[in-house]
Formats: structure tokens, C-alpha cells, sequence
């Protein structure tokens, strides 16, 4: 498409785009801690319509007990991956020019104040786990 993006915020079968909104969670970039981290090839973005192995902007994550890797925050998933510790701030793709799936580095916001309204993957029991570090506001 000349001029323009193929595929934009509204195209069918996708959700909003976010990531276009520089730091859109996060409500004062100031106070934010920011980790590096590695992301397993196999984490998955479920809630990312046609493109699962692309974690979004705004995703809420976990760290895996059995292999310290970082993964999308699964309230049901196994040791590790049932705790949310942080939340990704950069749109991170797991596949490399040929299109295998690699192991990746992204990075992750584990003390912030943030919307909740901006965060993907977010529930009750990740709001619990987030209490001491991350601070939901839900009024805007």
C-alpha cells in the first residue's frame, strides 16, 4: 500500500494497536525500573491475534522456575510462569530474518505506576502478585 501501513489499528481480527503509543502504561517514566531480560523462543502472546510468537507492548510477564527464561504471564501455567513480575515496554518479535524462533532479549518494567486499561494478560491474581512493585491506577 503506497503511503501507508498495511494492516493499521483497525484492521479485522486485530485489537487496538499500542504500539505506536510511545510508553503508553506507564505513568511517569521517572520512578520506572527497567530490566533487561531473556525471552524464551517458545513464549507466546495468546491473547495476539494471528501473531502469537510477537509479544506486545503492555504484556504482563512471568519468569519460568525451571529455566530462569521469561515468558507471557499464564495465571494456570506451570512454576513460575503463574506469577507476574513484570511487564514488557517494547514490542518483542521471537523470530529472526529466516523465521526461525530465537531466544530474545526484551525488556521488562518491574516497578512502575502503569494504567491497568494498557496491559495485556492482566488479572486478578497478577494484580496480587503486583502489589508491592507495580501500581495499577484505575482511574484516568
Amino acid at each position: 500500500m503506497a503511503g501507508g501501513a498495511a494492516g493499521g489499528p483497525n484492521s479485522p481480527g486485530q485489537g487496538p494497536s499500542r504500539a505506536g503509543l510511545a510508553n503508553s502504561f506507564l505513568l511517569g517514566i521517572q520512578q520506572a525500573t527497567i530490566i533487561q531480560v531473556q525471552f524464551d523462543s517458545l513464549a507466546r502472546d495468546t491473547g495476539n491475534t494471528g501473531f502469537t510468537s510477537d509479544l506486545r507492548k503492555g504484556l504482563v510477564v512471568a519468569k519460568k522456575d525451571a529455566d530462569s527464561m521469561w515468558y507471557a504471564y499464564d495465571n494456570a501455567g506451570s512454576p513460575g510462569i503463574n506469577v507476574a513480575l513484570g511487564i514488557l515496554n517494547e514490542d518483542l518479535h521471537l523470530k529472526d530474518r529466516l523465521g526461525d524462533e530465537v531466544d530474545s532479549l526484551g525488556v521488562v518494567v518491574i516497578k512502575a505506576h502503569v494504567r491497568d486499561d494498557r496491559l495485556f494478560g492482566l488479572d486478578a491474581a497478577a494484580e496480587t502478585d503486583f502489589s508491592k512493585l507495580i501500581t495499577l491506577e484505575k482511574e484516568y
